[in-house]
């Protein structure tokens, strides 16, 4: 126990220490010690002048930092201008050896002449050597000009012996090309020449063939209609006129296209396909019955305007006879008179032509040499019937 008593004392001792210690004085009762504060304001003098200084080595170690940067720089140029004269020495020298090479050349080619003209003049070659060394004494009046001939040569080039070949070879393709193309003028010219002369015989027989069948035309077109006036005209390009049914886009694709071709082909050429081109590009119908005024043929009647493509197509084939001309039902629309005369136009035509005619009019029917049909019994087949006429008599009776 009283070992025990002893150390609590202790403890309480000590503890009592550590709160005295711990406890924050009262600041009157505190008073600095006057050296301490003589020793503080040493030391703030000291880290004052320490600031300064390092202020100023801060600013020497930017300064030197500039001036490095700077020596670097001119380090960097130095050495690139080394670099360079560098290269331009090993040029030199490369041009220097170069030189060396033509000179040991050009001194041997020197020995073998001089050992040529030793050999071919024999004593005379001393002469003629001084002769030549005493005419090239001054060198230097001729140097500017031997500078400049070497540049030239320089901007030349040396001669590829490649060169040479391939020139050859050009020119031998050159003149199989010119010759080519020679023949190929020749060849369209001659093509031209028979195109013209083609073309020339073409408009004279189409000039024949288009009176010749607007005469019968005409003819024809009296015989239908008991009278009346007809033409056939001619129309070129400039005559067509727009369609105005037909859309603007599609006139335009048209044009393009027809510039397109145009522009593929040479101006002589295009001159001549337009010249063909604005000879005839269409034909016009003008009709005008009896006791009427109007010509255009949209303005006719039905009836009107079958008669006038009878009266045509029979004109075409009065002028260019067929071996054999089908005809389905061309008179369906016509009446009886109109009937009889187009048997007439046709009995006249088939003299040269071979006729198949499909039709129901009896007055077409009379004018044929065979007839051939189908009928119905009483018992309700069908069957076929063939019929010539030129062995019928008088009331259908058969010679």
């Amino acid at each position: 126990m009283d070992a025990l008593k002893a150390r609590i004392d202790e403890a309480f001792n000590r503890t009592s220490t550590l709160v005295r210690r711990l406890q924050r004085p009262a600041p009157e009762d505190a008073k600095p010690d006057p050296k301490l504060l003589d020793e503080l304001a040493r030391v703030e003098a000291e880290k004052i002048r320490a600031d300064a200084v390092v202020a100023d080595l801060e600013k020497q170690l930017e300064t030197y930092a500039v001036a490095e940067k700077k020596t670097r720089t001119e380090l960097f140029e130095l050495q690139h201008q080394l670099r360079d004269r560098q290269r331009a020495l090993h040029l030199a020298e490369n041009r220097r050896n170069a030189v060396q090479i033509d000179v040991a050349r050009l001194e041997e080619r020197r020995r073998n002449l001089q050992r040529e003209m030793d050999e071919q003049l024999k004593e005379a070659a001393a002469g003629v050597r001084a002769e030549r060394v005493a005419a090239f004494v001054n060198t230097d009046a001729v140097y500017a000009d031997v500078q400049r001939l070497r540049y030239k040569l320089e901007l030349i080039g040396g001669i590829d012996p490649e060169t040479v070949k391939e020139y050859e070879e050009t020119k031998a393709r050159f003149e199989f090309l010119d010759g080519q193309v020679a023949d190929l003028n020749d060849a369209a010219a001659s093509t031209e020449k028979i195109l013209d002369e083609l073309d020339e015989d073409i408009k004279a027989q189409s000039e024949t063939a288009f009176h010749d069948i607007n005469r019968e035309f005409q003819r024809f077109f009296k015989v239908l209609f008991g009278g009346g006036t007809c033409n056939l005209v001619r129309l070129t390009r400039d005559d067509l006129a727009p369609d105005e049914n037909e859309p603007a886009g599609a006139q335009t694709v048209a044009e393009e296209e027809r510039h397109h071709e145009e522009d593929a082909v040479s101006d002589l050429v295009k001159d001549k396909i337009r010249a063909r081109e604005d000879r005839v590009v269409g034909i016009d119908i003008q009709a005008t019955p009896p006791g009427k005024r109007l010509k255009a043929l949209n303005l006719l009647s039905g009836g009107e305007r079958a008669l006038t493509s009878i009266a045509l197509v029979a004109a075409i084939m009065a002028v260019n006879p067929a071996p054999f001309v089908v005809l389905d039902e061309v008179d369906a629309a016509l009446d009886e008179a109109n009937t009889y005369r187009f048997a007439a136009i046709l009995q006249e035509l088939a003299k040269l032509t071979q006729f198949v005619v499909i039709t129901h009019n009896r007055a077409t029917m009379e004018k044929a040499d065979l007839l051939y049909g189908v009928t119905m019994g009483d018992e309700g087949i069908s069957n076929l019937l063939s019929v010539k006429l030129e062995e019928l008599g008088e009331g259908g009776a058969r010679r």
